[in-house]
């Protein structure tokens, strides 16, 4: 019985390499599944002239996506990347009310829903 016991534990252990290639290629799978409606939001959201933001609170650092930076009035690819900067784009009569809108979400923990209105480079409103 011990033998039958070792036998059956050296199989498991040598199929072991195939399981784990296995979800390997579940993740890889998964991951390119993850891309693809990546890519498929990206355009929708483009479509929708509908833009998006990522704020990293702990470097205080702002990425915009082409379209969000285009609704501030920047050209593609030449927002500076900080949350000082954006503001800058908001409204002076607007600032403030934003700030406190989005300082209350994140000490909630939620999602906040503000209009505002961006000043251009041209000082036209938007």
């Amino acid at each position: 019985m011990q033998t039958l016991f070792l036998i059956l534990l050296g199989i498991a252990i040598l199929a072991l390499p195939f399981v784990v290639l296995a979800v390997r290629g579940y993740r890889i799978s998964r991951t390119t599944d993850w891309i693809e409606i990546s890519k498929r939001l990206e355009l929708a959201l483009e479509s929708a002239h509908m833009g998006t933001w990522e704020w990293n609170v702990v470097s205080n650092s702002l990425k915009l996506s082409s379209v969000a930076e285009l609704h501030i009035g920047y050209p593609e690819h030449t927002f500076p990347g900080t949350v000082e900067s954006y503001y800058q784009r908001v409204h002076p009569e607007d600032r403030a009310k934003l700030r406190s809108t989005i300082r209350q979400a994140v000490a909630a923990g939620g999602s906040y829903q503000c209009e505002y209105r961006v000043v251009w480079p041209d000082q036209s409103v938007h």
